[in-house]
């Protein structure tokens, strides 16, 4: 999870560098992020706090609810489709794989880490009373395996297979970042709601118009912006 931004609206001396920069004024009421606990910023702010603790955590992201971030139910794709729309110059918390999707697309976007990147965990699992339940098990095998894995390397996706490396390499960890927090399914069972019902009190509090009058816009893709 990086920052995206709108190439059009933001030039590259201007990007924050880390994430004391978010404070700058030239960001108050120029950032969105989507208000998702699988994604969004509820990870943001546990990311934060496991980062630099949680007295030094909080007194940042008291300065950080003083920039005004535009906050929106919509998924973390639709949040930077909205930024390469020129709706908001920059979308905290979204996944640098759609960035670079878009833009090899010919979408003004780009992407960048603060370190220590948030990395979020997926799962995949068999449901109980499935149908064809073998089937589904030689299915996860698939895609699970290097041949499956390179399915979503050719997508540019992130594969999850160690030795299948991303098709982009700098979208994984070594690259262009090194620092990460992983938020497995340990930590997420012990604080995410902890962490949701602080983005409520402290941030919803004081919501973007723009939320109330771009619902429809959410609908709509901006993948194929180069056509």
């Amino acid at each position: 999870m990086t920052l995206g931004y709108n190439t059009r609206m933001v030039k590259p001396n201007e990007l924050p560098r880390s994430y004391e920069d978010l404070l700058n004024p030239r960001w108050r009421g120029q950032t969105m992020w989507s208000t998702s606990r699988g994604s969004g910023a509820p990870q943001f702010i546990g990311n934060i706090l496991i980062s630099k603790g949680q007295e030094a955590g909080r007194s940042y992201l008291q300065k950080l609810k003083q920039q005004n971030i535009a906050k929106s139910t919509a998924s973390a794709r639709q949040i930077l489709d909205l930024v390469i729309a020129g709706e908001y110059p920059m979308a905290i918390q979204i996944f640098n794989h759609h960035a670079y999707i878009s833009k090899a697309a010919g979408a003004p976007v780009e992407w960048h880490p603060l370190e220590p990147v948030t990395a979020t965990n997926n799962a995949v699992g068999i449901a109980k009373n499935a149908p064809h339940p073998h089937a589904s098990m030689l299915f996860l095998d698939f895609m699970l395996s290097r041949k499956g894995q390179r399915v979503f390397q050719a997508a540019n996706y992130l594969p999850a297979h160690p030795e299948v490396a991303a098709l982009q390499a700098d979208l994984k960890p070594g690259v262009r970042f090194k620092k990460v927090n992983y938020l497995g399914p340990e930590i997420l069972f012990d604080k995410s709601n902890e962490w949701s019902d602080y983005f409520e009190k402290e941030f919803m509090r004081c919501a973007c118009l723009y939320e109330l009058d771009c619902e429809m816009v959410f609908f709509f893709r901006l993948d194929d912006f180069a056509s």
